[in-house]
């Protein structure tokens, strides 16, 4: 299997270059953006497999920019994070999971079209605190 061609739009870069230090090998970002409408454009033309949707909640259009995006991909799968509280929404014709993230590997597993990850037996540090971490080593 190649690997799986991932579009980031956040309205954080910060956050964007962080996440792109986390991912595995076989998931390539093919764009990033922070702005919905060129986003969008950008899509529609590097037809990536998924849509990382990715934003702090400092933006009070965020929802009305992520229904535009999903309306505009429909056929897309997108997973929205909501980086206040973890939580990882997917959407994919038509279906809708909903998840708490407790750690990289859950957002890896919803990339890699797994709805269901088996629960963790250990605790593990959760997705913020991990890229918290990746960007301080950046700096």
């Amino acid at each position: 299997m190649g690997r799986i061609r991932v579009f980031i739009v956040s309205d954080s870069l910060t956050f964007s270059d962080g996440l792109k230090n986390l991912l595995t090998p076989d998931i390539k970002i093919v764009g990033q953006e922070i702005d919905v409408t060129q986003a969008i454009a950008r899509i529609k033309a590097l037809k990536p497999e998924v849509i990382i949707w990715a934003n702090t909640g400092m933006k009070s259009s965020a929802l009305l920019e992520e229904t535009a995006l999903l309306e505009a991909t429909p056929l897309i799968r997108t997973i929205s994070l909501s980086l206040q509280n973890n939580v990882i929404v997917i959407r994919h014709l038509g279906r809708k999971t909903v998840r708490v993230a407790q750690d990289t590997q859950d957002l890896i597993e919803a990339i890699k079209y797994r709805l269901f990850p088996s629960p963790a037996k250990k605790k593990r540090p959760n997705l913020i605190n991990r890229l918290n971490r990746s960007l301080k080593g950046m700096l």
